[in-house]
């Protein structure tokens, strides 16, 4: 009787223990998934002729007075007003490149038959004398959505948007999203190579000290605060965006410290992230086609 006892009393835990366990999965499976979105037009379906795909490119479009703040936007001939906007925002260390620098990526997701609108967007570079900081850049994303939003049912398209920023285009994105993005326009964020903590010694000693500080406008020694103030690891937000991360083992700007500290900060948030590294990859960045494709799963999953 006493055994029997005992084995009942074992299973009864193992079933709660189980239980509890099925329960805390559907909680995070549920906080997850907001919805499911079909973002890829397939290429074909069984014995059915698959819908064509095509893209109307308009160049240069303006959201701002400044020759900087200049956008290209491209609208499938499928879009819907589901699809998130995906917004790509160039990298440079803040203070060179444009927009022409990831033309590539948009036809990498033209290809993959991505049926959502594609913005590659400029934003004011980095500059001390004409009064530039990351200040400046993320209004300039601000400026940008809130166009895009303002236009979008005449365009057809959501007005919800997913960014996707190299390096410091992930920094900005990141930055945006935790301090400024008040009206909730961003509903998911995709970074490659992204800097996060701007405080920290390594990043700020290495090869983009520089740019750094050109972006802050003035040494850490002199204002630690302002470093802090752009760095997205110290910006809490009651919005849990989903975001996906993508670092690389042999990148020599973007530390494995940065990287480090980017999964940590994944793993501690509630809502659905994902943190991937990819030992093999540097700072230039080739995977492109799968970071592309995870980064589009990703988003039919949590967006």
């Amino acid at each position: 009787m006493k055994k029997t006892f005992l084995f009942h009393k074992k299973l009864s835990i193992d079933f709660c223990e189980k239980y509890v366990f099925i329960l805390l999965i559907s909680y995070l499976i549920s906080g997850c998934t907001k919805s499911t979105l079909e973002l890829v037009v397939p290429e074909k379906e069984i014995d059915i002729v698959a819908p064509k795909l095509s893209f109307e490119d308009k160049r240069e479009l303006s959201y701002g007075t400044n020759s900087y703040q200049k956008y290209d936007l491209f609208l499938p001939n499928l879009r819907n007003t589901r699809n998130p906007v995906i917004v790509l925002l160039h990298g440079g260390a803040w203070r060179v490149s444009d927009k022409s620098s990831l033309n590539f990526v948009v036809d990498i997701l033209k290809n993959k038959r991505v049926n959502c609108a594609i913005v590659n967007a400029n934003y004011r570079l980095a500059s001390p004398t004409l009064g530039v900081s990351h200040h400046q850049q993320v209004e300039d994303i601000g400026k940008l959505l809130h166009k895009i939003a303002a236009d979008s049912k005449d365009l057809g398209i959501s007005s919800d948007f997913y960014l996707v920023g190299m390096s410091s285009g992930g920094h900005l994105a990141l930055l945006y999203t935790a301090t400024t993005d008040e009206d909730h326009l961003v509903s998911g964020i995709g970074g490659i190579v992204a800097p996060i903590d701007l405080t920290n010694q390594k990043i700020r000693e290495g090869t983009i000290g520089y740019d750094i500080q050109q972006l802050i406008g003035k040494t850490y020694s002199q204002v630690p605060e302002e470093y802090r103030d752009a760095s997205p690891i110290y910006h809490a937000t009651r919005r849990k965006i989903p975001t996906i991360l993508f670092y690389g083992g042999k990148d020599n700007i973007v530390t494995s410290d940065q990287s480090t500290l980017a999964k940590l900060a994944i793993s501690s948030r509630l809502a659905c992230n994902e943190y991937y590294y990819y030992p093999d990859q540097s700072h230039e960045w080739s995977a492109w086609s799968e970071t592309l494709d995870k980064i589009i799963s990703f988003a039919e999953r949590n967006l």
